[in-house]
């Protein structure tokens, strides 16, 4: 469900059948919010927020979809998935135009750095890999000093 916070009502109840949300995330507008894990688990999906209109998923993973996140711009959103892959996706289009293999067995969160030229991907693997948007290409690892997996990753604001 979405609340508004002025009055508390429900606004609008949003149901993906047989399955759960496993993240959402609004765009720097506030007009449209990304949600992760659809219908099919595999896919994330674009809702307007002026008529809480779905529009046609964004598909290709082969695993649940665990996070998504914006670029700090909203032209473009990042999925992290259970199949190990990072998506990078053209807001506007829809279209994929990167595939980032971030982890060995499971991406479980992935987020853009505050000037949005960098991402950085957490997952099964016990890494976490920094990412050059522009050239897809990977920048750098932290290897975790822990046991169990890393399923969330944060950039300080105002870091490079």
């Amino acid at each position: 469900r979405v609340w508004s916070l002025d009055s508390g009502a429900a606004i609008t109840n949003l149901t993906f059948e047989g399955s759960s949300v496993a993240s959402l995330a609004f765009d720097p507008s506030g007009r449209v919010l990304a949600a992760a894990g659809g219908p099919d688990q595999d896919e994330a999906v674009l809702i307007d927020t002026l008529l809480w209109h779905p529009h046609q998923p964004m598909a290709g993973h082969t695993n649940r979809v665990s996070h998504i996140a914006w670029s700090p711009d909203g032209l473009q959103l990042v999925t992290a998935s259970w199949d190990g892959s990072a998506k990078v996706w053209d807001a506007e289009t829809r279209a994929c135009v990167a595939t980032l293999r971030a982890d060995v067995q499971s991406a479980e969160w992935v987020e853009f750095s505050p000037d949005g030229r960098l991402l950085a991907t957490a997952g099964h693997g016990n890494v976490v890999k920094v990412w050059d948007v522009a050239s897809g290409e990977q920048a750098g690892s932290l290897a975790a000093q822990n046991e169990g997996p890393m399923t969330a990753v944060a950039w300080s604001p105002g870091s490079d």
